[in-house]
């Protein structure tokens, strides 16, 4: 008998103390979620940032990744960000996976301030395209002063499948930096 009412007093301390009248509340906000991008109003395929939003100190870096999401027969994107550069300086730009083949193209320019324009395409011996979600670029900006800053894409980025017809974007995330 000592073996059942473990259980259920053990049952039962659980059940008090957790409810306590707060209902719990979903803490589930990945942006690489297709549901809950949805939910904040962003549709795929879409360019989002991961993570979304980072906090850091001012002199200090901060890592921002660059990604496709829900997108089919990706061949090729021109990925084009905007941030403040008062607040914000690019430190370092590299290649993402999702494209990345023995052939790809990953050309960037940086040189307008506070813009970055990103040129990408997948040239594979097996494929010319892929789908899904991926990371298409890796970003690191220092923070210069203090404050937050928005780090945005333009609705000028495109996608394109292998024959360069367009695939239409349908949402853009945002990324927010809060140096401090």
């Amino acid at each position: 008998m000592h073996w059942i009412r473990r259980p259920l007093i053990l049952s039962l301390i659980l059940f008090i103390g957790c409810n306590q009248g707060e209902v719990p509340t979903k803490f589930l906000d990945n942006p690489l979620d297709t549901e809950a991008a949805s939910e904040k109003g962003i549709n795929t395929p879409a360019l989002v940032f991961f993570p979304d939003s980072a906090s850091t100190t001012i002199g200090s870096t901060v890592s921002m990744e660059v990604y496709a999401l829900g997108v089919e027969k990706l061949g090729m994107a021109y990925i084009k960000i905007n941030y403040d550069d008062s607040r914000l300086s690019l430190n370092t730009i590299n290649p993402g996976e999702f494209l990345k083949s023995n052939n790809n193209l990953f050309l960037y320019d940086n040189s307008v301030a506070g813009v970055i324009d990103i040129y990408t395409s997948f040239l594979s011996t097996d494929s010319v395209e892929v789908s899904g979600t991926g990371n298409m670029a890796y970003l690191v900006f220092q923070a210069k002063t203090p404050g937050v800053s928005k780090v945005t894409y333009s609705t000028d980025s495109e996608f394109a499948d292998s024959d360069d017809n367009p695939i239409q974007i349908r949402g853009f995330g945002e990324g927010v930096i809060d140096a401090q």
